[in-house]
């Protein structure tokens, strides 16, 4: 009889986190430390009835099109994966997502499907990524297990891949009216839930407070972002301006959690790993920059503290962190979530770090916070020539391309992308940024 009645509550809250009644969030100091000025400026963040997320939709299709994609590359969770296979995997994903399946002795999982149907997406075949979505729209799939731990960094991940990737190539979709109604209504209805059920002991966790409190870590870094990211983007998408509220109150949310030094204490407290996820910080920021860059706010010049610490500061200490971890060590002592590295091996050169915590090198990431680095950083941008047509412009777990989306974006209010071949950056390597063709016309 008791276990009767827990379940009849267990399933009345969970209902209460996804039915219509949801009620959107705003900004304010319950959910944010960030100053009154900066809250006011979010806050004012205006929904666009007529927004556009590429507004030059010929620019972004060609630096598409140069993209390199290598589906027979030397990652060995990706290489000789079957897409037909990944497929069935995802539709399947309710049933199967604590499951890893063997397939030719490779690792099968939800991460890695996503990141073939996704680059099967950008490359032009968008039907497998089509199919999934349709299905999980259409059968009211895809929810986050409840029952199975740590799993849910899958599910936002998910989320993080197949949202910002459908906004971006929803004409390649060629969605009918029914089709569209109904994905829109999935978006919407999926990105109402909170972060965590509000059972949960790490719902809305103290992050900014009291780092040492337990919850799942990732609810204080990239899990936290992605869904930042998806709510906003999923928003504008779905003209859903109650969602748009809660975005914003997010956003802020996410932002709050920066130190003194500009350190994201959420990525930091990693031990070991503290680096490799605090890299990951110049992404996540990145494409949530683009998104409010199209609604003419410039986050990277939000003030994050009363002393006048502003996010592009903040991003400056993260490229920096790569010379110097010293920053990091306060927080990395922490070791939460850092798999076996402790945070002594942030004490050595960035060369001498484990490969296992070792973050991917700075002009990788560079590379996709373009906007950022021509603004307040442009001596880095010789660092991203190495990486413009090594793989493809993606991390392995992101949905989005920054790069494509800001010269697009650009052109498109009178500046011109470099030629021969769209890649400007290309240029600003080989001239070190001395010509300012690709920016004033």
């Amino acid at each position: 009889m008791y276990k009767l009645i827990f379940i009849l509550i267990f399933h009345s809250l969970l209902a209460s986190c996804v039915n219509h009644s949801f009620q959107p969030k705003t900004v304010n100091e319950q959910w944010s430390t960030l100053p009154a000025e900066t809250i006011e400026k979010i806050n004012s963040t205006k929904f666009a009835d007529n927004w556009k997320y590429i507004a030059d939709i010929d620019t972004y299709q060609k630096l598409r099109s140069q993209r390199k994609f290598n589906f027979n590359g030397a990652n060995k969770f990706i290489r000789s994966l079957n897409t037909d296979l990944c497929e069935s995997f995802l539709k399947n994903w309710d049933e199967i997502s604590t499951k890893n399946l063997d397939w030719n002795n490779t690792y099968l999982s939800s991460n890695t499907c996503m990141q073939v149907i996704r680059d099967k997406a950008f490359s032009g075949d968008i039907l497998p990524m089509k199919h999934v979505l349709l299905d999980w729209a259409k059968n009211n799939k895809y929810h986050l297990q409840l029952d199975t731990g740590h799993f849910h960094y899958s599910y936002y991940e998910g989320l993080g891949v197949i949202i910002p990737a459908f906004a971006e190539l929803e004409a390649d979709f060629k969605l009918s009216d029914n089709e569209e109604k109904t994905v829109y209504d999935w978006i919407r209805r999926t990105l109402r839930a909170p972060l965590r059920p509000p059972y949960a002991d790490s719902y809305i966790p103290t992050c900014q407070v009291n780092i040492s409190r337990k919850h799942f870590v990732d609810d204080c870094g990239s899990t936290r972002f992605r869904y930042t990211h998806a709510r906003l983007i999923g928003s504008l998408v779905t003209k859903d301006l109650e969602l748009f509220e809660t975005a914003k109150a997010d956003t802020a949310y996410t932002l709050s959690f920066f130190d003194e030094n500009g350190v994201y204490k959420g990525m930091a407290v990693r031990g070991g790993l503290a680096l490799h996820y605090s890299a990951d910080v110049i992404y996540h920021i990145a494409r949530i920059a683009e998104v409010y860059a199209t609604l003419d706010l410039n986050i990277y010049e939000l003030k994050l503290n009363e002393s006048g610490m502003k996010l592009a500061d903040a991003m400056k200490a993260h490229f920096s962190f790569y010379d110097d971890t010293s920053p990091l060590l306060k927080w990395a002592k922490y070791n939460k979530g850092n798999k076996g590295y402790d945070w002594t091996v942030l004490q050595n050169k960035y060369r001498d770090i484990p490969d296992g915590a070792k973050p991917h090198p700075r002009g990788f990431l560079g590379r996709m916070a373009i906007r950022y680095l021509e603004m307040y950083q442009p001596e880095l941008i010789e660092e991203t020539r190495n990486f413009l047509n090594e793989g493809n412009m993606f991390g392995g777990q992101w949905g989005s391309d920054t790069n494509a989306l800001f010269i697009s974006n650009r052109v498109s209010q009178g500046f011109k992308a470099c030629e021969p071949d769209l890649y400007y950056l290309k240029k600003y390597a080989t001239e070190r940024y001395s010509s300012q063709e690709c920016l004033i016309q």
